[in-house]
Formats: structure tokens, C-alpha cells, sequence
């Protein structure tokens, strides 16, 4: 993943415009965005739990807030039960976030959005993984739709920011690259939010009904693809851009004709 801010404050505003919010309210959402988050990383990965700055929408107001991922619901006390459960909640099916008891408090009342340019996945040709950069069609950044909770640490005694990424079934392209999915499960994508919709998931005030009308699968002519050298192993700098840069794979010149 990484970041551009000055993509995501233009559509920020005009996204907010449309919907009638000031450019002021809009300007202090970025600005406070900018303020938590200074890092440089590219890569990060779920089980490590980092804190991400994720955009909400607070008592009427845009905010943005550095959450660790992978989401501890809120009836949990024991610190090392919670520890076990954020392995198994770095992601949320949609099918399954209104009835799971992890997830149906949080997919209520606690809806945000990641902001990225983009994530990784590997596909796997002849027994070897090979990693892409999946990212919009247009270069415009990407609103992955998350939910989150305020759990209370019971060792520290304060609350604690935690969130998980939605998910939905893969696309086509996700279904070719993500060819090897884990449990033999179908490939899995995140819940990619564009246009109004993606205020409307922020709206604390959007109903069941509409947010599984909105938790559909993203589609293929809006998303684009490419290889990359490899993004596991100690020789990887998670801060360094150059892991974003394409990389040709001549083996895999036959797979990525029937991909594209």
C-alpha cells in the first residue's frame, strides 16, 4: 500500500461538494489526515497490525483516526484472547458481517474507509507465487470499505482504535491472480468503494438494507494490474517505492495474455 494525499484531498473534495459539504469541513478532514499520518512505509502486512489512518465520519464531521488492524470486538476483556482474535479478523466477508458476532456491532454503528493507491497479491504458476500490484485503472486512489470498533485494553485500561478490512468475492482479474486462495476458498477481494458511495458508507445513518446494497464486488474495466519483484524476504525495503516499480517475468508471458 502507500499513499498520495494530494490525490486523495482532490477527490475528497469533490466527492464532498456533491454532497453538499463545505470545502471547509473537507480541508479539515485532509489536514488532520496529514497530521496523523507521516510515515513512508509501502508495504505493510495484516499480522503484523499495524495502526493505519482510516477516514470516518463523527457527530456530522470527517475524521481521521490511526487504528491497528485487525479488529477485537468489543465484549472481549482478556488482553490475550483479543491478541488471538486480530489474526482472524484482518478481514470481514460481507456476505457474513451482519450475523457474525465479531462483526455485526462493528458493520452497524462503526464504518470507515483505507485510502490506498493499491495492494498485493500473488499468483501462483507451476507451483511458484509471483506478486502484483493491483491498483485503479485511472491511478486514482482507492477506498477500501472497513469497519472498526473502540475496544477497551483491559492491561492499559483505555480504548484502543481496531479495524478490519470488508471483503467480497473476486472479480475476474482477482479470480486469475489470486488463483490459490487460502481454506479452498473462492478469491476474495476488498470492498472497493467509489463515487457517492463512498460517503454513503461513512453515514453512520445508512441502514442494513443499503450497506449490503453497496458491498458488491468491484468491477474489472475500473482496476489494472502488474508484477513486481518479489515483496517477502529480509532484502525487501517496506519503505522504499521501488517495490512498486514493474517487473517482467518472461515465464509468465503466456498467463498474462489470457489475464489481461
Amino acid at each position: 500500500m502507500c499513499y498520495d494525499l494530494g490525490k486523495l484531498e482532490t477527490k475528497l473534495r469533490k466527492q464532498g461538494a456533491r454532497k453538499g459539504h463545505t470545502p471547509q469541513a473537507i480541508e479539515e478532514a485532509m489536514n488532520e489526515y496529514k497530521r496523523i499520518w507521516r510515515g513512508g512505509q509501502v508495504l505493510f502486512s495484516g499480522f503484523a497490525h499495524p495502526e493505519l489512518p482510516l477516514l470516518l465520519k463523527h457527530n456530522g464531521q470527517y475524521k481521521s483516526e490511526l487504528m491497528k488492524w485487525g479488529l477485537v470486538p468489543e465484549h472481549i476483556k482478556d488482553a490475550s484472547k483479543a491478541a488471538e482474535l486480530m489474526n482472524m479478523t484482518i478481514n470481514c466477508q460481507a456476505e457474513t458481517a451482519f450475523e457474525k458476532i465479531s462483526f455485526k456491532d462493528a458493520i452497524k454503528k462503526h464504518r470507515a474507509v483505507l485510502p490506498i493507491n493499491g495492494w498485493f497479491e500473488h499468483q501462483h504458476v507451476h507451483g511458484k507465487p509471483y506478486p502484483y500490484f493491483i491498483h485503479d485503472a485511472e491511478d486514482e486512489y482507492l477506498f477500501m470499505g472497513c469497519i472498526y470498533t473502540a475496544w477497551l485494553n483491559p492491561q492499559t485500561g483505555g480504548h484502543e482504535k481496531t479495524f478490519s478490512i470488508v471483503t467480497t468475492p473476486g472479480n475476474e482479474l482477482l479470480t486469475k491472480i489470486h488463483n490459490k486462495p487460502a481454506n479452498g476458498q473462492g478469491a476474495r477481494m476488498p470492498l472497493l468503494l467509489s463515487g457517492d458511495r463512498i460517503l454513503e458508507w461513512l453515514n453512520p445513518t445508512t441502514d442494513e438494507a443499503h450497506a449490503k446494497e453497496i458491498m458488491v464486488t468491484h468491477p474489472d474495466d475500473m482496476m489494472d494490474a502488474y508484477t513486481v519483484k518479489s515483496i517477502k524476504g529480509k532484502a525487501v525495503d517496506p519503505k522504499s517505492a521501488d517495490v512498486l516499480n514493474p517487473h517482467h517475468y518472461p515465464e509468465l508471458d503466456a498467463e498474462q495474455l489470457s489475464l489481461f
